[in-house]
């Protein structure tokens, strides 16, 4: 991510370790298949700066380099009810075409 990415390191470091983190679980949930039943809370982290700071390049470059999916949704959005004006189906839809049309690939 330092090849990519100039400065940034608090936020380079707190992304890295939740997405290891998040490979590490759902590697130990392909070993041991019971593991999958028990309450886990995926690491969610919000980014937030100003504009052109680099929050969506510092993401969009993770997933790249991991060969994941990655689709931006604008969190102004959202509201206490819900999403307004988009729907949430559209941004799983987004994230699923991104994904090659697989809802697999999206969901993890």
């Amino acid at each position: 991510l330092d090849r990519f990415v100039v400065e940034q390191d608090d936020a380079k470091k707190v992304l890295s370790v939740a997405v290891c983190d998040h490979y590490n679980w759902a590697r130990r949930c392909v070993e041991e298949p019971d593991l999958r039943t028990k309450n886990y809370t995926k690491p969610n982290i919000l980014i937030s700066g100003p504009t052109g700071s680099g929050k969506t390049y510092l993401v969009r470059t993770m997933a790249k380099m991991l060969g994941v999916p990655f689709v931006k949704a604008d969190a102004t959005k959202f509201s206490e009810t819900g999403i307004v004006g988009e729907d949430a189906e559209d941004v799983v839809r987004n994230l699923v075409d991104v994904a090659g049309g697989s809802a697999d690939v999206a969901q993890y």
